[in-house]
């Protein structure tokens, strides 16, 4: 029975089940910010973020390796073969070694290297949302719901050394090319995007977590791009952007999100995954 299985995290956003050399992620309806988790879910956001992953999963296998064994129901344990779960499990090899740094690549003048550009000589001269002359990758510390902190190079390398910092940032680098270029093929502009990794059981890097889905991207729509102002953003963002409007500080009380937003959102994530994928959810 499922709940006789070791679950290894009970989370909000995805739990995972221990199934001995493999485990079962479940993604879930809910979204966080500020690693804050609402209590308002977003209609389908599991199905997207664990189908999306699996699409990129199987897009970049060529680049570099990743835990996906299977998201069919067909390949799931019986407990999770019903229709609550259709769409939201992926079948992942177990033993992997979440490290604790990851990268975010900027393709575009937007977000936080726009607010900080005339601290950065290479942007400068930019016009906002203007594309970079090549991406920008920052690294990151390994933080919850998808917010960790900026870091440099060189405390990168402190905590991982130089040799994975050094892996971690070309693959970064290779993977946002690689689908940001399959993406303009969509249509959709791929503004940034956060990569997590890990260390297998055979010490080989591989990419982790969910891989440009609307959490951990910034999506525009080629059609309605125009340099020199802000952009209409599909993914979490606009959350962020309603967020700010309200005043809210990050902290508690946590403010409603109305089921406008929450339609909005579901609209804007499915829309994402048609247009990348081909498919409906």
């Amino acid at each position: 029975m499922k709940n006789e299985m070791k679950k290894v995290k009970d989370g909000k956003i995805r739990d995972i089940y221990d199934l001995g050399d493999k485990a079962i992620y479940v993604y879930f309806d809910k979204i966080a910010t500020s690693n804050i988790v609402f209590s308002e879910t977003i209609p389908d956001k599991g199905k997207v973020s664990n189908k999306l992953t699996a699409f990129w999963y199987n897009y970049t296998k060529g680049c570099i390796n990743n835990p996906m064994i299977s998201i069919n129901n067909a390949d799931m344990p019986e407990e999770f073969q019903t229709k609550e779960y259709e769409g939201r499990t992926m079948l992942v090899e177990r033993g992997i070694q979440t490290l604790p740094v990851g990268g975010c690549v900027r393709g575009y003048a937007t977000g936080y290297i726009w607010q900080n550009k005339l601290n950065i000589p290479e942007i400068r001269d930019l016009k906002e949302a203007e594309k970079l002359s090549c991406p920008w990758y920052t690294p990151t510390t390994r933080g919850t719901m998808y917010r960790g902190k900026r870091i440099n190079i060189d405390q990168s390398v402190e905590r991982i050394g130089f040799e994975l910092t050094r892996k971690i940032q070309e693959k970064s680098i290779e993977l946002y090319n690689m689908c940001s270029e399959y993406a303009m093929t969509k249509g959709i502009i791929i503004a940034d995007t956060k990569f997590k990794f890990g260390i297998n059981k055979n010490e080989n890097l591989v990419l982790v977590d969910q891989v440009v889905t609307p959490d951990t991207s910034r999506f525009w729509l080629e059609e309605n791009y125009k340099i020199g102002r802000p952009q209409t953003t599909y993914d979490k963002q606009l959350l962020i952007e309603e967020l700010t409007k309200l005043g809210w500080n990050q902290h508690a009380p946590m403010p409603i999100i109305s089921k406008e937003m929450t339609i909005q959102l579901s609209k804007v994530y499915k829309e994402i995954y048609q247009k990348i994928t081909g498919d409906k959810i």
